[in-house]
């Protein structure tokens, strides 16, 4: 059996902000008054057409297959325009104002995908799925905008196979999964690899430019490689259910805004510029406590560890309070030594470097250092419950995570 479709979505929004400031008390005193009119129009529209195959033999063998094609769009206007300076507290408006200026922008993007994908199982106790898709992006140059990426499944329902038949009075549902698939990243600007100009800045009174971006054609898609192997399972009459899973996760080609030197006139370019890992173990479980006609509670919980490891990059780079460097946590740490209060004139004391041998109260005279500290958790998670009486349902859920250090920026100033 053969199906065709074709499927659109819309999506226009438009926002109005207009903010007037009175003369006589407030920020505005001074100018006097002022306003701010900005309004941003939003189209984006996604089209998505497939030809799907379904087929099933010998009450044993089921088969599906899916080729199909999705484009999508995104343009974004905004303008906003904005002055001060009014002869009468009752005009609030633009053409009234002694002093006006006004800016307009404009940004658009596209991508295009060409897909397959082909599901199978035997008797509904082995699977195999496998999938292929081409996406091209316009956030990349010409030469780089598109990418491959494709993903294979395998599952056993274990339940269902002979040799579980003395087990079925306490495994109700056991299934043993695994699957590696591939994913592409292109959540960055919408012209990142193109050299910009910028018309802003004035020169002695007259209209200006300057670059704003520096050109990088090679910038492509950042890859994300996923692996996890994992077990659903159900016993006792389904009242506890959950799964148990280990995962891989694999970036190349990451998308990182790397320092350059001050003297290009640029803090930095968007790059591909090195791979991370993150790989742990979750564990989840649902469980039925109270079960009724007019009435039932249940709770939730699940807790995931991991692991983060940068295990390339070209060269390593400091970025805020971190420093990305190979072999390290991307979020760890790298900070001067905090070593407490000089007890005898009140200076603050840090230390020198990470031997910890001394201290100083001139920061020049120190230098930054891992500590073993990261923002990264080693463990998070959630936890809630559901309570239903007849029509009524109370539910509550909380996150958690553990493990890691939290940067206080604003204790440096107290």
């Amino acid at each position: 059996q053969f199906t065709l479709s074709s499927a659109w979505s819309f999506d226009l929004y438009a926002i109005h902000d207009d903010v007037y400031q009175n003369m006589f008390f407030g920020d505005a005193r001074n100018y006097p008054g002022s306003f701010d009119d900005s309004r941003v129009e939003n189209l984006n529209w996604q089209g998505s057409h497939t030809l799907t195959y379904t087929n099933a033999f010998d009450n044993v063998h089921n088969e599906d297959a899916v080729v199909g094609y999705e484009e999508s769009y995104n343009e974004r206007l905004r303008t906003n325009s904005w002055g001060n300076t009014f002869a009468h507290p009752s005009l609030k408006y633009g053409t009234s104002a002694a002093n006006t200026f006004g800016t307009s922008t404009k940004s658009e993007y596209t991508f295009q995908s060409v897909f397959t994908r082909v599901n199978y199982d035997y008797d509904r106790t082995y699977f195999l799925s496998a999938s292929f898709r081409r996406d091209g992006s316009s956030r990349f140059g010409p030469d780089q905008r598109w990418g491959n990426f494709w993903s294979l499944g395998l599952g056993w329902t274990v339940t269902n196979s002979d040799f579980m038949a003395d087990f079925t009075g306490f495994f109700d549902y056991l299934k043993l999964r695994t699957s590696y698939g591939e994913v592409g990243n292109a959540e960055i600007g919408n012209y990142p690899w193109q050299g910009l100009y910028g018309f802003n800045p004035a020169y002695n009174g007259r209209a200006g430019s300057n670059p704003s971006q520096t050109a990088n054609p090679a910038l492509t898609w950042e890859s994300q490689e996923a692996f996890n192997v994992g077990l659903d399972y159900a016993v006792l009459d389904s009242r506890l259910t959950g799964t148990i899973e280990y995962f891989q996760k694999s970036s190349t080609d990451l998308l990182l805004d790397v320092p350059v030197s001050l003297t290009t006139g640029f803090s930095d370019v968007l790059q591909n510029f090195g791979d991370m890992e993150n790989s742990g173990i979750e564990f989840s479980i649902h469980a039925d406590l109270l079960r009724a006609p007019d009435y039932d509670f249940a709770v939730d919980f699940n807790i995931t560890s991991q692991q983060n490891e940068i295990t390339k990059l070209s060269e390593p780079f400091i970025d805020g309070t971190k420093r990305r460097e190979e072999g390290r946590d991307y979020q760890e740490y790298y900070l001067y030594g905090w070593a407490g209060v000089n007890p005898d004139n009140g200076l603050p004391l840090w230390y020198t470097d990470e031997t910890k041998s001394a201290t100083t109260s001139n920061l020049a005279q120190a230098e930054r250092f891992y500590d073993g500290k990261s923002a990264t958790p080693d463990y998070l998670g959630s936890f809630g419950f559901t309570g239903r009486y007849k029509r009524f349902t109370l539910s509550a859920l909380a996150t958690y995570m553990f493990g890691h250090y939290v940067y206080g920026g604003a204790e440096r100033f107290y």
